[in-house]
């Protein structure tokens, strides 16, 4: 055994946004027999399985802090984190302590290399381990990537998500909307209720299907806001201000608020309207969600948006452009090479945004000086990189083009903690 501490040693491992497709173990036999070697922590809580392309973390940090401010303990697994590790493991919004997970690493380093299990795998298990020893009420679950063959599909879950499909991974995941949502429909469960959110015709029919399939109960999200009043299946909820204001945050939001009413109705606790308003109003600080159009300054005004296809980044450039103004206004970009750029592209010069490229350090990103090509190719103004500019700016494209700006350049926090 090397003398790396545990977080190190974890760190060192493969990273699918890093290393890419080599960091992909498919198949669900290694994070059991790494689950069994615990003890089975995830068995006896409660648990809502999220999967989606867009909007899935959005999406269960809105179920997870609704789950909060109705007084239960709730654990919040996402993925990919921004600045530690142990943000992937948040209970009542708090990440796991760096000495906790420290500790944890070094503890069940045996059985991750007993069992060969992959980075994702070991946060996955670590995130329940942390769970289970928090004795939490209930446990939100956000896939890492797909859901058939997703190391969170070995859940015994409570009630499934599904949050809007688009075109992703489609090396990995099928060639078509339709395709891909058949790989997301795998985690539903016979006869446990599945909550959809809006979907295109194709993904909505594929879901449909299985559902039908397995008989699982499914409740859909779409068309059930009338301003600021939504309705459930059993309950008018009115005065809701979700705390993410983006239009497509509204989907989101009704998924998290259908899905926890169901949890909350498995556990016998009643859903009390203003603990829903609080969950939506305070689902940043409840959940410990970021960077989902988090203004980190308004003079100049700078914001952060992990956004990374088309589908969620054509809306947060739209809503910056209102917010900047009329004058100019920078986007600092980075992208994976398996994205379209195109939709990006024209939105960028529609807008009248200029472009800062910068390099993602992954073998899956797009050179920046290819996408500074490909962009002015398109019409688009790219210009050189001024971290002390006073123009308004959005950085985005990436969790990595985001975790570099807040490390170094914006996030007071970081700066206290010495990070």
């Amino acid at each position: 055994m090397n003398e790396l501490s545990g977080v190190a040693y974890l760190m060192a491992m493969p990273q699918y946004g890093l290393a890419g497709d080599v960091a992909l173990k498919p198949g669900l036999a290694r994070i059991r027999a790494l689950l069994a070697a615990m003890g089975r922590p995830d068995r006896g809580m409660p648990i809502m399985h999220v999967a989606g392309t867009n909007g899935k973390g959005s999406t269960a940090s809105f179920a997870a802090a609704i789950l909060t401010s109705h007084g239960l303990r709730t654990g919040l697994h996402t993925s990919p984190h921004l600045l530690h590790p142990g943000e992937r493991m948040r209970v009542n919004g708090i990440a796991a302590p760096h000495e906790w997970l420290d500790q944890a690493v070094e503890t069940w380093r045996p059985a991750i290399e007993g069992t060969q299990a992959s980075y994702f795998e070991a946060t996955v298990a670590l995130s329940l381990l942390r769970f289970a020893e928090e004795n939490v009420d209930a446990a939100v679950v956000e896939v890492g990537l797909g859901g058939r063959l997703d190391a969170t599909n070995v859940l015994d879950t409570a009630v499934s998500v599904i949050t809007r499909v688009a075109l992703d991974h489609a090396h990995i995941l099928g060639n078509s909307v339709q395709a891909i949502a058949s790989e997301k429909a795998g985690i539903i469960r016979p006869g446990i209720p599945v909550v959809l959110g809006k979907q295109d015709l194709p993904a909505a029919h594929a879901i449909r299907e299985t559902a039908l399939k397995l008989q699982a109960p499914l409740i859909e999200a779409a068309g059930r806001w009338k301003g600021s009043t939504l309705n459930t299946p059993s309950r008018r909820l009115t005065h809701l201000k979700p705390g993410l204001e983006q239009a497509h945050q509204r989907e989101n939001a009704a998924t998290g608020v259908l899905a926890s009413e169901i949890l909350l109705d498995i556990l016998n606790v009643p859903l009390l309207p203003r603990a829903v308003r609080s969950g939506l109003r305070h689902v940043r600080r409840l959940s410990g969600l970021r960077a989902r159009y988090e203004i980190l300054s308004r003079e100049p005004l700078c914001v952060v948006d992990v956004a990374h296809n088309p589908d969620a980044l054509i809306p947060v450039l739209q809503r910056f452009r209102r917010d900047a103004g009329p004058g100019e206004a920078r986007v600092r970009l980075g992208l994976m090479a398996d994205k379209e750029l195109e939709p990006v592209a024209v939105a960028l010069r529609e807008l009248n945004l200029s472009v800062e490229v910068v390099n993602v350090a992954s073998p899956r990103a797009i050179n920046a000086d290819t996408l500074a090509e490909k962009l002015r190719a398109a019409g688009v103004s790219v210009v050189d990189p001024e971290v002390a500019s006073t123009v308004p700016r959005l950085v985005t494209g990436s969790h990595q083009v985001v975790e570099i700006w807040l490390r170094e350049y914006e996030d007071p926090v970081v700066a206290a903690n010495g990070l």
